[in-house]
């Protein structure tokens, strides 16, 4: 699709040399800086008065070793992004103020930075070796997420900073900026073809690496180098790459990697392209195109209310989504849903919006900072539709209520287990109401060598008995593509929202099921509800069946046959089912994680009902409706 741009006439005319390319005012454009909203540049310059005198942290071989002993990342990861955020922070307050304050931490960040013998964080050397090494390769630079970020910090800083840095120090701080994004990330970025996330190895699935790396390796080339045939190599490179990340999205442009990786791989897609174009005056142009579109649109399908996102797999079920670029995105886009779901978020943090990103990425920030106004005048708040069905990734969102903060909100996803950032969740459902979980998918715990090591599935938040989802004699559902949902069926119309699928196949044939048919459907008449449906059938021999059910909220048994999930504001849910069927035991799991911990608390509760009686086939019925 992108490199299709690539042949019409004269684009390597059009491409931008090194000295045309200045896609946002430098720290010379006065006028620009100045005028940004006073609210704004206060709150980026008090930020960076934390940073004057800054003791950039240190970064130790045994730190980094941790990693290789123990799987512990945290210990080298933070120091380390500590740093770059300081530098960023720092260089964005001397372009709005101009007086030379922040300049001198500004170069120690640059120093620090450049001394470090490798940007590739502990976590990651594992991607480019048969294993992790202890410490760093000096001799070799791979490119991950975290090395381009760097480069891309560095090259940024280089172009806004201009001819202050050496009208104060001389040229060699600038010269040593070149020299390490030269042989760090442009050079082996033009000369090897080896890193997995580039996509020359057709048998290896491409997610948000591609798109997040690209884009900041564009910057470092785009900003720094001055041979055009190397820009023009670097171009080509990327567009390639970026194709073959789009091959693995289905027309609904659905991201199995869940909206939280969404910022950083079609996020990422789109700063892509947005340099890309500003960098061929216009001719790298795929904004019509329809999966565009429906990639672009994903992360407005995906939101519930507030923080609270759809979350599958590995994503957390709150993110700080962003709003600027979201907006930009849909304003590409021609998606006036998007703008309006843009301007929601960003009208909800104000001027503190661009310091809630994540890794404060001058990619980010600096368009968000000249868009401000802009997006503030927008004024259109987001309106969400009742029904949506992304049949690619299987996944169903139904509301009771164009509000966010209104009614009842049901998703359920079929799919396979060999998805993005894994789970064994074939068939896993959520519940919100009024905007708050109650029926949850709990996400992961802070990263680890085990959360992407050969005991993945042994980690407990990756089962599906961790999830909605049952089990059959202690038998849980399998990693692997080939264990799916099959039969999958939307249905929608005013009155009722429903997928049904059958499940069976996502467990292995011990588990003795021939068909498990699961359907969850949103009933928007009378008083609404939603309605679980589970049919089965097995294949010789009944086995032991528990279902399982996950809450945020402590469950209380009020009566036979009804269960009252309590939210902390009094409202609740209540779950009405079959009671002189099952036996009912009420599980509190400790939360002792700190970023689970952070997601939902001190602990987190599970429901299981096992059947009184089980035969060859039967059915189960369940409804849970609004207080």
């Amino acid at each position: 699709m992108i490199s299709q741009q690539l042949k019409r006439p004269n684009w390597v005319e059009q491409l931008r040399p090194k000295t045309e390319y200045k896609p946002y005012p430098d720290i010379s454009d006065r006028g620009a800086w100045e005028n940004l909203p006073e609210p704004l540049k206060m709150s980026i310059v008090l930020e960076a008065e934390k940073y004057l005198q800054f003791d950039y942290p240190p970064l130790t071989a045994t730190m980094y070793m941790e990693y290789w002993q123990n799987g512990n990342r945290t210990r080298y990861d933070l120091p380390y992004h500590r740093r770059r955020r300081a530098l960023t922070t720092l260089v964005l307050a001397e372009c709005i103020e101009n007086k030379g304050r922040f300049l001198c931490d500004i170069v120690n960040g640059i120093w620090c930075i450049s001394e470090e013998t490798s940007w590739v964080i502990s976590a990651h050397n594992f991607h480019f070796y048969e294993s992790s090494l202890p410490v760093a390769n000096k001799r070799r630079h791979d490119i991950d997420l975290f090395a381009a970020e760097t480069g891309s910090a560095l090259a940024w800083t280089y172009y806004l900073l201009g001819n202050v840095l050496t009208e104060r120090y001389g040229v060699l701080i600038k010269e040593r900026i070149v020299l390490e994004l030269k042989e760090r990330i442009i050079q082996p970025y033009l000369i090897r073809n080896d890193m997995w996330w580039m996509g020359y190895d057709e048998s290896i699935k491409l997610y948000n690496w591609t798109t997040w790396i690209t884009s900041n390796v564009l910057s470092a080339v785009f900003f720094v180098e001055e041979d055009d045939n190397k820009r023009t190599k670097a171009v080509e490179k990327a567009c390639f790459g970026l194709d073959r990340f789009l091959s693995t999205y289905h027309e609904d442009g659905g991201c199995d990697e869940g909206p939280s990786y969404w910022n950083k791989a079609a996020g990422s897609l789109f700063d892509c392209l947005e340099q890309l174009g500003y960098a061929s005056h216009g001719t790298i142009d795929v904004y019509g195109e329809p999966l565009i579109r429906s990639i672009a649109e994903y992360i407005f399908k995906a939101h519930i209310h507030d923080r609270y996102v759809l979350n599958f797999a590995d994503g957390p079920h709150k993110v700080t989504v962003e709003g600027d670029l979201i907006y930009r995105f849909g304003f590409r886009t021609g998606n006036v849903n998007l703008m309006d779901f843009g301007h929601t978020i960003a009208r909800r943090w104000g001027t503190e919006g661009v310091k809630q990103m994540q890794f404060f990425s001058f990619l980010r920030v600096v368009p968000a900072l000249f868009n401000y106004n802009k997006l503030m005048e927008h004024n259109q708040k987001a309106v969400y539709p009742c029904s949506m069905w992304l049949e690619g990734i299987q996944v169903m969102i139904s509301r009771e209520s164009a509000r966010s903060d209104k009614g009842l909100y049901v998703a359920v996803k079929g799919g396979h287990n060999d998805e993005s950032h894994n789970h064994n969740d074939v068939g896993q459902f959520v519940i919100y109401s009024d905007g708050e979980p109650y029926v949850i998918d709990l996400g992961v715990e802070t990263y680890t060598k085990e959360t992407f090591g050969p005991n993945r599935y042994d980690i407990w938040t990756m089962q599906s008995s961790y999830h909605n989802l049952p089990s059959f004699g202690g038998i849980e559902q399998k990693a692997g593509e080939a264990y799916r949902a099959t039969g999958c069926e939307y249905d929608s119309d005013d009155a009722k929202t429903s997928l049904t699928l059958d499940i069976a196949s996502a467990y292995p044939d011990e588990a003795g099921i021939a068909s498990w048919r699961r359907s969850v459907a949103l009933i928007r008449t009378g008083q609404p509800y939603v309605r679980l449906t589970d049919d089965y059938c097995f294949q010789d021999e009944p086995k032991e069946i528990a279902l399982h059910f996950l809450s945020c909220c402590k469950p209380q048994l009020l009566a036979d046959g009804v269960i009252r999930l309590a939210s902390g504001d009094g409202k609740g849910l209540l779950c009405h089912y079959e009671g002189d069927r099952f036996d009912v035991a009420m599980e509190r799991k400790n939360i002792i994680d700190e970023k689970m911990f952070l997601a939902w608390g001190d602990a987190v509760y599970r429901i299981v009902m096992r059947p009184k009686a089980v035969s060859m086939e039967g059915t189960f019925n369940f409804i849970f409706r609004a207080e």
